[in-house]
């Protein structure tokens, strides 16, 4: 605190003869000065946690990008599963980001409610046990983890939850209307949301796609994506590349996998020599590979399973087009990782994806996700004459929003907004 008060008495600023300022001001500089101190000072660098809804900490993805981030800011950065608690490093181990969330073997009403309040109880437990060690707890895909939210907030923690996605948007796009369990699901989301210290949504786009424009006070912008650009780079200009349009991703209806396999049918009907590529795994594969053969596009339609991470920038490289039809979405790595490798993207206006996608700019937006809406807009797309142009464009905003240095400087302002 002495260190302190004698950077604010020499701060020229406050000293300057234009001794007018008013005592308002004065107070703003110190308090800037102070939340500068509690960030970047080594007085009071912070300890963050990250929660997840995982059950080990090699399940957990967020290990990616969030903790090499926050641990660029605080001075230790713990990771909170269901059966994991502990200090992780900048350079831990890096999970697939493509690997595909295993589908339980119990699909009954009271083992998924069982299972879901064991972690509510086992995370809630975990926090207790750092109670005395951190000072911020990110939740990471936790919107509706009351219980550890809660607990949280009694030990006196700041509280952040990351708003990636909605489990109840998710529900009402997979049932197609409202079930009174996914109502249920969508009021514990508020509560969460209420109880919250901030709401961390990627873009302004995710807060409104989300809804959070009740919690405007207390919403920040903020995101963990970043890239190695020296890996992630165009290796051949679209001229130069076959053909072929890919889904990449998690092969689930929310995902738009059923549709983009329709709208394949519909584009190769239409005479366009046109390959589809499908790189993913999850719990309709099995569903998607019935209605190719179904739809009797073997020689047309290739699914090629999962994809290891460091194949990613390769893959990216091949098609001449990508399409992510999903139904909701954060901000998806496919997109930016496409963007990076001089792809262009075809995508529907979900999450944060607008404030990346530019149509005709930066990529193809469509409003229309019917089957038939769809191949249409791959035709368009496919055949526009400033596609190399619109790939160039999708390169330099990824080389411009996408480094690790613009991912910790937005964490750094959130922290500094909270803290203070």
């Amino acid at each position: 605190m002495l260190r302190l008060a004698q950077e604010i008495l020499a701060d020229d600023r406050l000293m300057h003869e234009d001794s007018l300022l008013k005592m308002e001001d004065t107070e703003n500089k110190i308090l800037e000065i102070a939340c500068s101190h509690l960030i970047s000072g080594n007085a009071s660098r912070i300890n963050v946690a990250i929660v997840a809804r995982k059950r080990r900490k090699e399940d957990v993805g967020v290990n990616k990008q969030l903790v090499p981030v926050l641990s660029g800011i605080a001075l230790t950065t713990y990771l909170i599963a269901e059966n994991f608690v502990g200090r992780v490093s900048r350079d831990c181990e890096q999970t697939n980001s493509m690997q595909p969330t295993p589908e339980s073997a119990e699909t009954s009403l009271l083992s998924r409610v069982i299972a879901y309040a064991h972690l509510q109880f086992a995370l809630a437990r975990n926090i207790l046990k750092l109670r005395r060690e951190v000072d911020v707890l990110v939740f990471h895909v936790g919107n509706d983890l009351v219980l550890p939210i809660i607990i949280g907030k009694l030990v006196g923690k700041k509280v952040l939850l990351v708003i990636t996605g909605s489990l109840s948007i998710t529900l009402s796009s997979k049932r197609g209307d409202r079930s009174a369990f996914q109502i249920a699901l969508a009021i514990i989301e508020r509560i969460g949301f209420r109880i919250s210290d901030k709401l961390i949504a990627y873009t302004p786009s995710c807060a409104t796609f989300f809804y959070l424009e009740k919690f405007s006070d207390k919403v920040a912008i903020a995101h963990e994506h970043f890239l190695d650009l020296d890996k992630f780079k165009p290796l051949r200009r679209l001229e130069e590349r076959e053909c072929i349009v890919s889904f990449v991703g998690r092969l689930s209806e929310e995902k738009g996998i059923t549709k983009f396999i329709e709208s394949a049918s519909l584009v190769h009907q239409a005479g366009e020599d046109v390959k589809f590529l499908i790189i993913g795994d999850g719990p309709r594969a099995d569903a998607a590979r019935n209605l190719v053969r179904k739809r009797n596009l073997g020689g047309v339609l290739t699914i090629a399973g999962r994809m290891d991470h460091d194949q990613i920038p390769s893959h990216m490289n091949i098609p001449r087009l990508i399409v992510l039809p999903s139904e909701t979405e954060g901000l998806p790595n496919v997109l930016i990782e496409a963007m990076a490798c001089g792809t262009p993207v075809l995508a529907t206006p979900v999450g944060g994806i607008p404030d990346l996608i530019i149509h005709e700019n930066t990529g193809f937006i469509i409003d229309d996700c019917s089957p038939e809406g769809l191949a249409k807009a791959i035709i368009i797309a496919i055949h526009n004459p400033n596609l190399q142009a619109i790939a160039d464009e999708a390169r330099k905003m990824v080389e411009k929003e996408f480094s690790y240095e613009k991912a910790t400087s937005g964490w750094k302002a959130v922290l500094e907004s909270v803290l203070c």
